[in-house]
């Protein structure tokens, strides 16, 4: 996971985080959420848009 989103500075109480790219990507930013931020996991929405070597996320 990207520097980028640990060292991004988030609000002291959790609102809604809505998270959209590569799965494994998405995956990591929501465990790194709950985690590590303390966000309640039903805070953190994840949509994955592609998975490497895969057709479709249908």
């Amino acid at each position: 996971m990207s520097c980028a989103v640990r060292d991004l500075e988030l609000p002291s109480e959790p609102g809604i985080a809505y998270v959209a790219g590569e799965e494994r990507t998405v995956q990591a930013v929501r465990a790194h959420l709950v985690r590590d931020r303390g966000w309640p996991r039903a805070s953190v929405l994840v949509k994955p848009f592609w998975t490497p070597g895969k057709r479709g996320m249908e």
